[in-house]
């Protein structure tokens, strides 16, 4: 397994990590080493694909029976 190991100015990585105060403006050692875990993209949430998701016929009505649902706890 190849790991690479640099030592550097955590400056250079603020851009990279959200770094805690205590390491920020200080040399740090970083390790890079392979991840066996598939690389997750993030997608971005559109609302307007869950557009009509939930379909009340009667909104007042559901609320309602929401209430009635807390009453009996």
């Amino acid at each position: 397994m190849q790991a690479v190991r640099e030592i550097i100015n955590s400056n250079v990585l603020k851009n990279v990590f959200n770094l805690p105060p205590e390491l920020q403006n200080r040399t740090v050692e970083v390790l890079i080493l392979p991840s066996d875990e598939p690389f997750l993209v993030k997608t971005v949430f559109k609302p307007e694909e869950y557009s009509g998701v939930l379909k009340l016929d009667d909104p007042a009505a559901a609320a309602s029976s929401i209430r009635a649902e807390w009453e009996r706890c």
